[in-house]
């Protein structure tokens, strides 16, 4: 029998087992560095073989940058892709004798954080020269959240768009319908944010993805006409009388006085920082409120706010009231709920380019600095 001695093992001094403590790290770190090269490898590969045609973030940004002479820049969803023609607005304005070089960077379902992510990057690769943004104050789409294994989302959410988003979810006050819980929203962060930095999957999220090749699609300064179009918003009415009732129901409730408590003081504070930012960048902002009707009381309760607390701010162009555009809500005039048909989209560019020409006339076109006096007013929104 081996007799138990009593005295201990002598310990390694400190030194050494910090190195032994690295060493063992060293071929974890060495695996992990070896797997990100070769996720980057794979993501500069897929983009190369199309994957990005499909980023319609990406390459509305990419095409906006290439029009080097831009001095108006549209900013917005597809009620602005489809509804502003950049080059028919810039000949009303030279009309009023204004010479304009406009282009439209909209993009479907754009959403709030996507629009600061674009806005940001376009000043930071191209700080001059443009003079005038047009910002349209939708800020509740969710494109990129609601479809987290697409490939728009999976190449917008690196740390810094993720991060954004999740603060954004934390800061909304209502969410759009089918509801869905934050913490659900946050798990849709968190799917393409790791597909984003590991490629899982990456190939077949492209071949499952059913959304349009932007990049084969053909634009007019960004502009994509809907004059092929034939389809009429009157025609499923006139097949079906019930949906007459409900369009007829919305704008009634669209002519009511609006409510700015559909946003919560941080979106606003938000929206308010990147009409400073834009100013900070020598442009002037301008809200433009399109003819909307899906979601549309979200942005009418952006541009209450505007109006109850910064009037003095920045211009306002607002044709989101149906009784003073009757027009531009014509059922016929329509192609479905949300977006003008041609002839009507040509006849909204031409309204805003006249009560633009009419800010210039006035002399409020000139770039300003009150929307820093404006958060300051309301520090309290954070």
């Amino acid at each position: 029998m081996t007799a138990i001695s009593g005295k201990r093992t002598p310990r390694a001094p400190d030194g050494i087992r910090r190195t032994d403590n690295r060493m063992r790290l060293t071929p974890v770190a060495l695996a992990l560095l070896s797997f990100l090269i070769v996720a980057h490898i794979i993501s500069a590969l897929a983009l190369r073989l199309g994957f990005g045609d499909k980023y319609a973030v990406g390459v509305a940004l990419e095409r906006a940058l290439d029009a080097s002479d831009t001095t108006a820049l549209f900013v917005g969803t597809s009620r602005i892709k489809y509804g502003l023609d950049p080059i028919l607005f810039d000949a009303a304005v030279r009309r009023r004798g204004y010479r304009m070089t406009s282009y439209n960077m909209g993009v479907p379902a754009l959403s709030f954080v996507e629009m600061e992510y674009l806005i940001h990057e376009y000043f930071a690769k191209r700080p001059c020269c443009v003079k005038y943004v047009f910002l349209e104050p939708d800020m509740v789409q969710e494109a990129s959240l609601r479809e987290p294994n697409s490939v728009r989302s999976i190449l917008f959410f690196n740390a810094s768009n993720a991060l954004e988003n999740f603060i954004y979810i934390l800061q909304e006050n209502e969410t759009l319908p089918p509801p869905i819980s934050k913490w659900i929203f946050v798990k849709y962060v968190l799917i393409p944010f790791f597909r984003h930095y590991t490629n899982a999957g990456i190939f077949q999220s492209f071949l499952d993805d059913t959304h349009d090749n932007f990049r084969a699609q053909t634009t007019l300064n960004g502009y994509i006409s809907l004059a092929a179009s034939h389809d009429r918003l009157s025609q499923k009415f006139d097949a079906d009388a019930s949906l007459r009732g409900q369009y007829d129901a919305m704008l009634s409730e669209l002519a009511a006085p609006y409510s700015g408590a559909r946003i919560s003081n941080k979106e606003f504070a938000r929206f308010l920082e990147l009409m400073d930012y834009i100013r900070s960048k020598g442009a002037q902002p301008i809200v433009l409120r399109p003819p909307q009707f899906i979601y549309a009381l979200y942005s009418a309760a952006v541009v209450d706010r505007i109006h109850a607390t910064c009037s003095d701010a920045f211009p306002v162009l607002d044709f989101g009231s149906p009784a003073n555009n009757k027009e531009l809500y014509d059922p016929q005039n329509r192609v479905d709920y949300d977006h003008l048909n041609y002839e009507a989209a040509e006849r909204f560019t031409q309204m805003v380019a006249h009560r633009f020409a009419k800010l210039l006339d006035a002399g409020q076109g000139a770039v300003a600095t009150q929307t820093s006096a404006c958060i300051r007013r309301h520090d309290d929104l954070y």
